[in-house]
């Protein structure tokens, strides 16, 4: 047993050390700021918005959401619904209802860089 807690943990310091050796002068990760150091934190502050969605945690995610927007706008590209299609039917609204969805149907966006006022 304490053999495989020490792989375990082995394994798990292994991965770790991996993790934290990424180079973030890459220009791969140009989009991300403009230091290495707002890279990471940009980074990980993805990483949280996409935990704090899947948990549902709704108003901490647009805290960094908010933090992506300012921070590295070239990373949040194409962000707005150009159009939203339920069922193949395009909607006026920016919104559908529970009930269109809960029988089960295709929604479709179609997002763009720019937001449509007239939307």
């Amino acid at each position: 047993m304490k053999a495989i807690k020490f792989l375990l943990v082995a394994a798990m310091a292994a991965v770790a050390t991996s993790a934290v050796a990424q180079d973030f002068n890459d220009p791969k990760f140009a989009k991300w700021g403009e230091t290495a150091d707002e890279r990471k934190e940009n980074i990980l502050a993805s990483s949280y918005l996409k935990e704090e969605v899947d948990n549902h945690n709704f108003n901490s995610a647009a805290a960094f959401l908010q933090q992506l927007l300012v921070n590295c706008p070239s990373a949040s590209e194409n962000i707005y619904a150009n159009d939203i299609k339920v069922n193949c039917i395009s909607l006026k609204e920016n919104f559908f209802k529970y009930d269109d969805l809960a029988a089960g149907a295709v929604i479709d966006f179609k997002m763009t860089s720019k937001s449509n006022p007239e939307r």
